[in-house]
């Protein structure tokens, strides 16, 4: 099939064989993946200047060239003074069972920098995860003359959701970005640097549903799934008027990133399946919007 540009959103762009890989059993491309990191970068947290998402491409060049003076061009620099850094890390090549295995790793600035792991196949990515850490503190060290004797970042690994098949780990990689960044935009900790425009681009919730978010972020649709939607049959609870299948959030307040702020279980999430069919209508409501339709 002949790839034709589907979409072009900021600095994304799909092409009509990324949206096939949302259909069941597909494992998902580095070009969905991006886009919706470039959706919860610009919608989300309305273009705030506090949080980063790596691409999927730069975080292959860390991983694969471990020299800090190769890839010091390409990385924000900047990057060491945003709260939050999300890193998507992809395993490839040298393990088979772990070929092609996307896994989230996220720096985190205060109270003391730090990169914390998600992988949803037992950690299989850690090595991967260990190469682009180490590579980053490299570009710490070097080039934000951070004194060598200080201690390295820790690599913090935390028991999350696994994936039941071979094919979801880029789902989960979009779960766990999605409730971190829903929680750091709830919490109100940011500054952004751009309005938000309620209304322009549809809102994509992967959550079962979210608290009222910072007056700044702007409107976000809350979705009232059925139990059938979720991880988790038997912790319905109510927030508000809206019936969540995650546990009820802490009064707005600087939450503990040593602790709440990490901590992700199944009935935080959407199943897979469901995420999937939110990420295609998200596609393909802005395919309609550009005059692109989804095939």
């Amino acid at each position: 099939m002949e790839e034709t540009l589907l979409l072009s959103y900021h600095s994304s762009a799909l092409y009509t064989s990324d949206p096939l890989t949302l259909r069941e059993g597909g494992w998902l491309s580095d070009a969905i993946l991006g886009f919706y990191f470039e959706y919860l970068a610009h919608d989300v947290l309305a273009g705030s200047q506090t949080v980063l998402f790596l691409k999927p491409a730069l975080v292959q060049c860390l991983r694969v060239h471990t020299d800090a003076a190769s890839h010091s061009a390409a990385v924000p620099p900047d990057i060491f003074k945003r709260e939050l850094v999300f890193i998507p890390v992809n395993g490839t090549a040298g393990n088979p069972a772990a070929d092609a295995h996307w896994s989230l790793l996220v720096y985190v600035r205060r109270p003391k920098p730090a990169f914390h792991y998600f992988d949803s196949m037992a950690n299989a990515n850690y090595s991967h995860a260990l190469a682009v850490k180490e590579a980053l503190v490299c570009l710490l060290k070097r080039f934000h003359r951070v004194p060598h004797t200080e201690d390295d970042p820790p690599l913090i690994t935390h028991c999350c959701p696994q994936q039941e098949n071979g094919s979801d780990c880029g789902i989960f990689v979009v779960l766990f970005a999605d409730i971190l960044t829903r929680r750091y935009a709830d919490a109100a900790w940011h500054t952004p640097q751009a309005t938000a425009t309620s209304g322009t681009v549809p809102t994509a919730q992967l959550l079962p549903s979210i608290p009222s978010p910072a007056p700044s972020i702007g409107s976000l649709t809350s979705n009232s799934p059925n139990n059938s939607d979720a991880f988790l049959h038997n912790t319905t609870t109510t927030h508000g008027s809206t019936a969540s299948l995650h546990r009820p959030p802490p009064a707005k307040r600087r939450i503990n990133l040593e602790k709440t702020f990490w901590w992700i279980d199944y009935g935080d999430l959407r199943n897979p399946m469901q995420a999937r069919l939110v990420l295609r209508s998200l596609v393909k409501k802005l395919c309609i919007k550009n005059n692109t339709p989804l095939i």
